[in-house]
């Protein structure tokens, strides 16, 4: 970066944004992925009993809220308590000025470590439970619903 262009602030706060963008991210497509493949393959087995079943906003909207605040609390407490950090590293100094790059580092505590294992459990929890709920409904015909669609995508980010 170009010091007149940008402060340390700057940085600083563009190195946080990070975390907040992936993890949020993550959160809401996952989330849905599962929510979605929850309420069909639940509306499935009850129709198989002859049963009528009403699902409503608020239950498929309850794993996206519990997640989605588990991952805001879990960023807050970070970006509060130690945040993400910019450095410049100079390179090497020559005629026409100075040779550095940037570089974005954890907080300084146990805090940031502790934050950033909380937030890969948390999204690792979320791409598990996910799976298992396509797993489940892999007999679901496409015909009602993506659920297989819906599994090949999520195996693929378990692959990754």
């Amino acid at each position: 970066t170009d010091p007149s262009n940008n402060s340390c602030a700057g940085c600083n706060m563009a190195c946080m944004s990070t975390p907040w963008l992936f993890c949020l991210g993550f959160t809401t497509s996952f989330s849905a992925l599962f929510s979605k493949i929850w309420r069909i393959r639940r509306i499935v087995q009850t129709s198989q009993k002859c049963k009528r079943v009403q699902i409503t906003t608020k239950d498929v909207m309850g794993p996206f809220v519990t997640f989605l605040t588990l991952t805001i609390t879990l960023l807050l407490v970070w970006t509060i308590v130690d945040p993400m950090y910019w450095t410049r590293h100079i390179t090497s100094k020559g005629p026409n000025g100075l040779n550095s790059y940037g570089q974005c580092h954890i907080g300084q505590s146990w805090v940031s470590m502790a934050m950033a294992s909380c937030l890969l459990l948390l999204g690792f929890s979320m791409l598990l439970l996910s799976n298992i709920e396509a797993y489940r409904a892999r007999y679901i015909s496409t015909e009602y619903s993506e659920s297989k669609y819906i599994g090949i995508i999520m195996i693929g980010f378990l692959q990754t």
